[in-house]
């Protein structure tokens, strides 16, 4: 400590610092960084509670969207700290950090590291766990471990991370339902249900895995504590409603998780609710959203450095471009997401990139390595499948497998959907299952009684090629008539989607034209759900803050929707735009 002849007085100032700190650090990260370095300052140079400091203040500098310097100061800690038990903090806080900015390779390496060294400082896993469990308690300046540095909590967070890069899931759950037994602290249990909740949607059980996701939820405060890197339940119960069918309920959640996100300054979790938006508005058939939700995701992706979701950004823009006809911006895409990959930055969005590559191939006239691509991705999630958009490219999977003779790839790809559909319980995956037998044994009906099925799902994209496939087994069965109902169908889906390449490929396979159905030359009509409710509010003078806090949605957001309408109703600015909304007849 400081010593000035008045000693108590500074440790007083310290503690109380200290303690406001970690108090606002989960709701304002920001105001946190800023009085964990007053009460640095006060601390001598080599006072051991400055270490435990700057590792509390890692975390916050993360969320607030300072990654680069967050992981740089941890880096420079790590260099200066030779101590074995003072590295073990300093490698868990740095694992916090690479698990915001996306790096989930690398933050598994620092999670072990931290756990060999408490290992070898603290005796083994059996006898911390049965340790007293302290960690509800305030921590004095001198006893700062507090529960974002607890480490349970961080093993429940490696061990849903583990899920991701796919680990046995029975093995994860089997290992966090014993951390959860022996610990009744909320925070550890809050971390447990998350990673619960992950390895039960691998395995397609997403009742169960919703639910875990809101036991996490229940039990997690974003007023009093930090994401930690990882920590995300609410988002997950957001994604386990998309999985179920449920895109309306997902995308009002993500909304407002992005709106108290960004009230709290918590920059990095943006990237998530707008990828997570994108996701939902691409395979929902609501591209121009889509876009607008995934730009502004790699825009704070790249002012913060949380690079989780750049795989799946890039994707689903590589997705948009193709279906559009524009090649060259789709390879660019697929390009920017394979780097990302490589780089380890690949949280999310793996599976669809991959996807995607293969359709490359495949339109190049280069099916047998599309076949490839997808066989083997098919073969290396076979533990997180159902993490992964494997509804959608199991069909896929199984048409390329008939075409090249390989039925028995196309059987086995056929009853593991079948598998996944029994578990999941979910009309989609239902109905995946079916495209998948219905291709291998050729069954027209099957394939038709799918298209019905899948019109009452929000899956556009997969209604689409769910129509084509009809299409293509009624041909061949020679039934013109309902060969060209179905591509009809699969046309006006994709003309709602602008995927004017794809709606025009099918004009050419099955000789059919002018079922694309055409814009309204109303203005309103050019824009989306969210943009015609975002300028009817600037119609009336509102600001962007006070249409965000109307809408429940991250002032960022706001502007993204004001940009799109002014481009897309060419105004120019946003003074034009509310005069143009004046007078024009709003649907």
């Amino acid at each position: 400590m400081v010593s000035d002849g008045n000693g108590t007085e500074a440790s007083d100032t310290i503690e109380l610092l200290v303690r406001l700190a970690r108090d606002v650090s989960a709701a304002t990260p920001a105001v946190a960084i800023e009085v964990y370095r007053r009460a640095s300052e006060l601390l001598a140079h080599d006072d051991p509670a400055r270490l435990e400091i700057d590792v509390a203040c890692l975390e916050p500098l993360a969320r607030a969207g300072s990654i680069g310097v967050a992981r740089e100061r941890a880096e420079q800690l790590l260099a200066a700290h030779p101590d074995q038990e003072e590295r073990r903090s300093i490698h868990a806080g740095l694992a916090k950090v690479l698990a915001t900015a996306g790096d989930l390779r690398s933050s598994m390496t620092h999670y072990e590291a931290s756990s060999a060294v408490g290992g070898a400082s603290g005796g083994d896993a059996s006898s911390r766990d049965s340790a007293p469990d302290t960690s509800n308690e305030r921590p004095m300046v001198d006893d700062l471990p507090s529960v974002r540095n607890d480490e349970q909590v961080d093993r429940c967070l490696a061990a849903g991370q583990r899920v991701l890069l796919g680990d046995d899931p029975a093995v994860v759950s089997a290992e966090l339902e014993r951390l959860l037994a022996k610990s009744e602290n909320r925070h550890v249990a809050c971390a447990a249900y998350q990673g619960l909740s992950l390895a039960a949607g691998a395995e397609a059980r997403f009742e169960v895995a919703a639910r875990h996701a809101l036991e996490s939820t229940c039990r997690f405060d974003p007023r009093t504590m930090p994401r930690a890197g990882f920590l995300i339940p609410d988002i997950w119960v957001s994604s386990f409603d998309a999985f179920r069918d449920r895109f309306e309920e997902a995308s009002v959640l993500v909304e407002r998780i992005g709106y108290d996100a960004e009230r709290r300054g918590e920059s990095a979790t943006l990237v998530h609710t707008s990828t997570s938006l994108g996701l939902i508005s691409f395979f929902g058939g609501r591209w121009d959203e889509a876009v607008a939700a995934i730009e502004l995701a790699l825009s704070v992706a790249t002012e913060t450095g949380s690079h989780a979701q750049l795989v799946a950004g890039h994707a689903v823009l590589a997705g948009v471009a193709f279906g559009r006809g524009q090649f060259d911006l789709a390879g660019v895409h697929l390009d920017e997401g394979s780097a990302a990959l490589e780089r380890g930055m690949h949280l999310f969005g793996v599976d669809l990139l991959i996807w995607l590559r293969a359709q490359q191939m495949e339109v190049g006239g280069d099916r047998e390595t599309a076949l490839v691509l997808l066989w083997d991705l098919w073969e290396h999630t076979a533990h997180m499948r159902g993490l992964t958009h494997f509804r959608s490219i199991a069909p896929h999977l199984v048409a390329l497998a008939v075409a090249a003779d390989q039925r028995d790839m196309a059987a086995t790809v056929a009853e593991e959907t079948e598998e996944l559909a029994l578990r999941s319980a979910v009309a989609s995956v239902a109905v995946s299952a079916l495209r998948c037998r219905s291709l291998l044994v050729q069954n027209h009906d099957g394939l038709a009684q799918a298209v019905s099925m899948l019109a009452r799902t929000p899956w556009r994209i997969d209604l689409a090629r769910a129509c084509e496939d009809a299409a293509s087994a009624f041909h061949f069965a020679g039934r013109p008539h309902d060969a060209g109902r179905f591509a009809r169908q699969a046309m006006e889906i994709y003309g709602e989607m602008r995927a004017t390449w794809w709606a025009d490929s099918v004009a050419k396979r099955f000789g059919v034209s002018g079922m694309v159905r055409n814009r309204s030359e109303s203005a309103w009509d050019l824009l989306t759900r969210r943009e015609r409710e975002v300028v009817s509010l600037v119609r009336d003078g509102c600001t962007n803050g006070e249409i965000a806090e109307r809408l429940f949605v991250s002032p960022r957001t706001v502007e993204s929707h004001v940009a799109n309408a002014i481009r897309k109703m060419g105004t120019g600015n946003r003074t034009r735009l509310a005069a143009l909304a004046a007078s024009t007849r709003e649907p």
